[in-house]
């Protein structure tokens, strides 16, 4: 007797087969979305990080010229607001340790200069974090700071993003009688002196690692700048 034939679809490969072809096509679905909005994505992340730049010096801004502070970074008057106020520069010479060597200056319209933002880096707990960091012309003081990426456990170290924490370190000394400040933490309801920090309860490494992004700019910027600290 002859061997009954067997059918494709009952073959061992087509399982195989079909999965590899079902693979080739989402694949290929995927990338055309992802070209499709790849421009889309790169120019809301553009606009994301200028927002947070005009978001740092808002206050600074708003005495300085007329413009409102809520309407400032707003998406509609962001571009326009950001060539206005923001110019981008370079860093002459930099260790690119901490600071990137991109820089940022504000100014209001007569050319005063306002402040200077730096982006920086550091390790956290379990990624690399990245913030901005506004600074008075002098650099004895910070304008405002930020954590705009970090890879922190979420509901702990992620809290650094939280609008508290951020606002602890506006108005604090940076180099004060050419020494770097150095921050320390204390406990979240205890109440912290000019060169304190309250540390997130429970995420005590990922509230280190931010001072120390802040001191090692600090002292990268002091250097880059030529700024006599010690």
């Amino acid at each position: 007797m002859s061997k009954e034939k067997t059918s494709f679809l009952d073959s061992s490969i087509y399982p195989v087969l079909f999965m590899l072809i079902v693979t080739v096509v989402f694949v290929g679905v995927l990338s055309i979305l992802y070209r499709s909005t790849e421009k889309g994505i790169e120019t809301n992340k553009k606009q994301t990080y200028q927002m947070q730049i005009l978001s740092l010096f808002a206050d600074t801004l708003a005495v300085t010229t007329n413009v409102n502070k809520e309407k400032l970074a707003n998406i509609t008057s962001l571009n326009d607001n950001y060539q206005r106020f923001i110019s981008e520069k370079n860093l002459a010479k930099v260790t690119g340790i901490a600071v990137n060597p991109k820089f940022y200056v504000a100014s209001a319209e007569k050319g005063k200069v306002l402040g200077f933002c730096f982006d920086v880096t550091g390790s956290g707990l379990w990624g690399t974090m990245h913030g901005l960091l506004a600074v008075t012309p002098d650099f004895k003081n910070i304008i405002n700071f930020v954590i705009y990426d970090q890879m922190e456990t979420p509901g702990l170290g992620a809290r650094v993003e939280e609008s508290w924490f951020k606002a602890q370190f506006a108005g604090k000394p940076l180099i004060v009688n050419n020494t770097i400040s150095n921050y320390t933490l204390i406990p979240e309801e205890a109440q912290p002196t000019e060169t304190q920090i309250k540390q997130i309860t429970g995420a005590t490494i990922t509230s280190s690692s931010v001072l120390k992004i802040i001191q090692a700019s600090a002292i990268e910027l002091s250097n880059d700048f030529g700024l006599k600290t010690k």
